[in-house]
C-alpha cells in the first residue's frame, strides 16, 4: 500500500504543478512577446521614437523591428514547444507506472476495474483539460501574434 500512497501523492502533485519551473518561464515568455506583437500590430503602438535611447525608426526600421519581434516569437515558441515535449513525456511515464502499480497493488483487479476506468476517465478529462491551457492556449496566442507580425502592413 505504501507504493499505492506515493503514486498518489505523486499524481496529486503534477495536478497541483503539471509543468516544471523552467517551462512555466518559456511559456511566461511566450505569453509576454505574443502580447508585445499583438498590441503593436493590431491597436498600431509601433513605435516611431524611443526617447530614452536618441532612436528614431523611419519605416525600414520598424519593418526590422516587426521582424525581430516575430524571429524572436517563433524562438521562444519553439523553446517552448521542446520543453513541453518533456513534460508530456513525463506525463506517459507517470501514467504507465501509476497504471501498473495500481494493478499489482489490487487484491481482485477484475472486481476494482470499473472503479479505476472512473478514476482514469477523470484523471484524462483534467489532463485533456490542462493540456488546452498550459499548452494549446498560449501556442495559438503565439502563432496569432507571429501572423499579425508577418502580415501586418506600416502606414
Amino acid at each position: 500500500m505504501l507504493g499505492n500512497m506515493n503514486n498518489k501523492s505523486h499524481i496529486s502533485a503534477r495536478l497541483r504543478e503539471p509543468l516544471t519551473e523552467t517551462t512555466r518561464k518559456a511559456r511566461k515568455n511566450l505569453v509576454i512577446i505574443s502580447v508585445i506583437g499583438i498590441v503593436i500590430t493590431n491597436v498600431g503602438l509601433i513605435p516611431t521614437k524611443i526617447a530614452a535611447f536618441g532612436v528614431e525608426f523611419n519605416h525600414v526600421n520598424q519593418e526590422a523591428l516587426l521582424t525581430l519581434l516575430s524571429v524572436l516569437t517563433v524562438y521562444l515558441l519553439l523553446t517552448f514547444l521542446v520543453y513541453f515535449y518533456s513534460e508530456v513525456e513525463a506525463w506517459k511515464v507517470d501514467m504507465e507506472e501509476d497504471e501498473h502499480n495500481d494493478w499489482i497493488l489490487t487484491s481482485d483487479p477484475a472486481s476494482k476495474y470499473r472503479k479505476r476506468r472512473l478514476a482514469t476517465d477523470t484523471r484524462q478529462l483534467k489532463y485533456y483539460l490542462r493540456l488546452f491551457v498550459e499548452f494549446i492556449a498560449p501556442i495559438a496566442f503565439a502563432l496569432y501574434s507571429i501572423y499579425f507580425l508577418i502580415t501586418t502592413p506600416l502606414t
